[in-house]
Parts: C-alpha cells; structure tokens; sequence
C-alpha cells in the first residue's frame, strides 16, 4: 500500500493528495466554472421540493404528499423537464373536453360489452356482500342538482372564484379587487347581497330580503334560486 501524505494535520493516501491532472482546456474551464446568479452561502429559501409542495396544495393534488409520494412524483417530474416542458393544472373532468367526453363515451362502449370471467376470491367476495349490506346514506339538496351548480355554488361557498377580489389577491389577474360598482371588493357576499348593478335580478330572484347563509346552504330550492341569478346576473364565478 502506497505511503500516507500528511497535509494539514490529517495523513492522507498519496492518490487522494496529488491534484487532479487534466490536460484538455474544456476540462480545466469546467473546473472552474461558476454558473451566474450564484447563491449566497446559507440553506435556500425555496426549493424543488417546497416548489412541488406548494403546487400540489394550490391544485388540490395534496394525494401526492400523503404515504411520502412527493419524492417518486418529483423525480419523475425532474425526468420529464429534460425533453419535455409541462406544467400543473386542474381539468374539470367530462366538462365539454373533447379528450375527456371521447374516453367516457369509449369506457361506456366498454362496458356493455361481454366482460371476460375472472375467479373472485374470497377476500373480494366480502368485499362485495360487505358493501351491497351497507346502508346507503340519503342524497342532500346540494348532490342532486347538476354539475354546473355544484361548481357554482362550490366556488361562491369557498371563495375560490373568478370575482375581482379573488383573482387579484392571490392570481395578480385582476388589475383591482374592488367590483364594478366602486363601493366595495367583490366579493361572493357582495355580489349576492349588496352590489347596486344586479339590484335589478336581485329583486327578481329574492323579492324579499334573504339571509346569505340561506342563499348558500339552503334547500334545494334557495341553492337553485342562487344559480338562476348567477346565470340571469351574466356572472362567471
């Protein structure tokens, strides 16, 4: 075994004391090259993984964090940027998507078709009778009515909207949050309640004055008279 080097206090193999030897320039550039916008020393604020973290949560996709998926998800992702730019969005599913429309119409194609027979084990056989025995629970007002006012009503309930005071807070898309009227941010409450320019569809939809808790978690008949005027107000939300 080759003689240890003492350098710096600390016996080191003589391999590992020469410096390294290179005889091509691109070889000594690259041992010398510092990217631009070099960091500055310390841990950095914002990383691949907080940056994935923070979209998923954004879209919904928190599955992604549960079980510690995030690191497969993120390195698959790292793999895809090299050939290919993506980015994280929410698609409604089976809302006038052509893709989408395609592949429910060929899965109900599908389904009516003769179904090769596959043994059931034991363990799915429970499954099964477990599930046909269960009570099923009674439907509430807001899912018996149709998709277009489950989005409606969902987005007016969260304040996840399209409303002046949502996309300018936390999108910068709207140049103000305030609404058309001047008097206040538009708001879910706003525009149901107090806005001066739908007074008028207002009045036809509610005569009399009604509660906003009422408007938005009523019965059926409140949740339909509040998507009737979203739609009469011309409102996208």
């Amino acid at each position: 075994m080759k003689p240890k080097v003492r350098r710096n206090g600390v016996q080191w193999p003589e391999w590992q004391s020469k410096p390294l030897k290179t005889n091509s320039e691109d070889d000594r550039t690259a041992l010398h090259w510092t990217p631009e916008g070099k960091r500055k020393r310390g841990r950095h604020k914002n990383t691949w993984r907080r940056t994935v973290e923070g979209e998923l949560k954004t879209l919904n996709l928190t599955w992604a964090l549960e079980n510690d998926k995030l690191p497969q998800l993120a390195k698959a992702l790292q793999m895809v940027r090299q050939t290919r730019r993506f980015v994280l969005q929410w698609i409604p599913a089976h809302c006038g998507i052509s893709g989408n429309e395609r592949a429910d119409g060929l899965a109900k194609e599908g389904a009516v078709e003769d179904q090769p027979e596959n043994s059931v084990s034991f363990s799915e056989q429970k499954t099964i009778i477990k599930a046909l025995m269960r009570p099923r629970t009674n439907r509430d007002d807001y899912h018996t009515m149709s998709r277009e006012q489950h989005v409606n009503l969902i987005r007016l309930r969260t304040g996840h909207n399209r409303l002046n005071a949502h996309m300018n807070r936390k999108f910068k898309l709207a140049p103000s949050p305030t609404c058309a009227c001047g008097q206040e941010d538009q708001t879910a409450e706003h525009i149901l309640q107090r806005c001066p320019l739908l007074d008028e569809e207002r009045k036809e939809v509610w005569p009399s004055p009604t509660p906003l808790q009422t408007k938005l978690y009523g019965s059926r008949q409140e949740l339909e008279k509040t998507t009737t005027f979203i739609t009469s107000a011309g409102l996208i939300v």
